[in-house]
């Protein structure tokens, strides 16, 4: 029985802790960073476990806030989840914002090329233009 009891932080950690800081680290600064730079996946969580790595405490506070929110948002039947993670989402722009340095030289997009607008009555046959048949 003392073996048992022993082991359960160890296996809290290993399986439920760990995961969550690995993700925390990967994506603190991720989606934001793709949203506002169009960067990459891969540069994008490099650049977040940068910014974990440069400011430790403050983000190890940022992931137990989270994990307190999301917690207290799942309670009352996950209903709260309606408003903790919008607010979350503002958060954590803004933490992006702080965290990560304004680009001097903004890329602009470059232009979409133009599409042919088609009616909403061809929409299964849409999806396959290969089997589009023009009357022209």
């Amino acid at each position: 029985m003392v073996v048992q009891f022993a082991t359960w932080p160890a296996s809290v950690f290993c399986y439920r802790v760990w995961p969550a800081v690995v993700a925390l680290c990967i994506s603190v600064v991720s989606f934001p960073l793709m949203l506002d730079r169009h960067a990459g996946a891969g540069d994008a969580m490099v650049t977040s476990l940068r910014a974990v790595a440069r400011n430790p405490v403050p983000m190890a506070a940022w992931g137990l806030i989270v994990a307190v929110l999301l917690l207290a948002g799942s309670l009352p039947f996950f209903l709260g989840l309606a408003v903790v993670i919008p607010l979350l989402g503002h958060a954590t722009w803004h933490l992006y914002r702080k965290v990560i340095a304004a680009e001097l030289n903004p890329q602009p997009l470059p232009p979409r090329r133009a599409r042919a607008r088609r009616s909403a009555a061809d929409f299964p046959a849409a999806l396959f233009p290969w089997r589009r048949k023009d009357d022209a």
